[in-house]
Formats: structure tokens, sequence, C-alpha cells
């Protein structure tokens, strides 16, 4: 089974991204329904979490094209070198972009899937961690510091609604992961 990395970088500035229509097989009623359950995963991510929500306006939710949703995840010159290597690098089916306030989902991605509101809970408590200042207090450099919470929210989500519950393990390695870095770890 390939394994797809659900995570989120929040360090990059996509203002001069260019955002594609919703391709044909993307229907309007699937992004009406994102951004209908968008408030039951920032409901739900409240509950875990220390965070409030006061009736902020939600992150938009825009379709880009996958290429770019991977450069966002992971810069240009990894995405390159990934290339050059013949190496695949796991696959972002999102990502939060904390300046525009937008959560941009891959065109890969299909919207009817529920793997997808796995990823858009961990998205959502990257919108919580950002509304709430936690994301601007660690800075650009040490913003891994936000996944391991993301991830942890995410597996609670994937187990109380039964949802790619053989990833588990695998999330849960991004956890580790992700903390270990936030706290200096050389081993990652």
């Amino acid at each position: 089974m390939k394994k797809i990395l659900l995570f989120s970088l929040l360090s990059f500035n996509f203002a001069s991204s260019e955002i594609i229509s919703l391709s044909p097989t993307t229907s309007n009623s699937s992004l009406i329904d994102i951004e209908t359950n968008l408030l039951t995963y920032v409901n739900f991510a409240t509950k875990w979490t220390s965070y409030l929500y006061l009736s902020e306006p939600l992150p938009k939710i825009k379709i880009e094209r996958d290429g770019l949703v991977q450069i966002y995840a992971y810069g240009d010159y990894v995405v390159a070198q990934a290339e050059r290597n013949q190496k695949s690098l796991p696959a972002v089916n999102a990502i939060y972009d904390r300046y525009n306030k937008t959560i941009y989902i891959s065109d890969k991605v299909d919207l009817k899937n529920k793997s997808l509101e796995v990823t858009l809970v961990h998205e959502i408590v990257h919108y919580l961690q950002d509304i709430n200042g936690y994301t601007d207090s660690l800075g650009d450099q040490n913003i891994a510091c936000t996944e391991s919470e993301a991830y942890d929210v995410q597996q609670l989500w994937q187990i109380e609604f039964n949802i790619d519950i053989e990833l588990l393990p695998f999330v849960r390695e991004q956890s580790l992961f992700s903390s270990m870095k936030c706290m200096g770890n050389q081993f990652n």
C-alpha cells in the first residue's frame, strides 16, 4: 500500500500561486460540502486542544495543482532534487496557508473520499494554531513544532470515525518525528 503523508507546513507564502478552477470531475457541491463541514472539524479540534474558536472567519478552501501543493510543502529545491534523483516524496493532499487563511487541496484528491476528512481535520488544527497566535510565537524556523499536535488530533478523528485505521502507525510515527524535529533531535 502506498503511504500518503497527511501533513502540512505553514511557512510558505502562497500569494503568487496560480489557483486552478475546479476540475471537470469536481463538482461545486463537493466543495460546498467541504466548506460546510469545516465547522464540524473546528469543533472537534477545539474539543481536543486548548485552542479557542470565537467565530472567526473560517479558512477558504481552494483546489490547487498537485505539483504546486507539493512545492509548497517541501520547497522547490527538495522537489527538484527528488525528481533529479528519481525519488518519490510522500504525497501531500492539502496544506494550510496562514498568510492567506486558505487550505489548498491537491487537484489529485478525490473530494468525496472520507480520507479527505482526516486531512482537513489536520489542516484545521493548523488554522486554530494560527488564529490563536501559536504559529506566530514559533517563527518560521520552528514551524515543525505545529505538526505533532495536528497529527495527534488527526489520529483521534481517525479512531472516532474509523477512517484509514491502517495508517495510524504511520501517522503516529510522523507525530513523533515532528516532535523530535521541534526539540532539535538530529536523528530525523
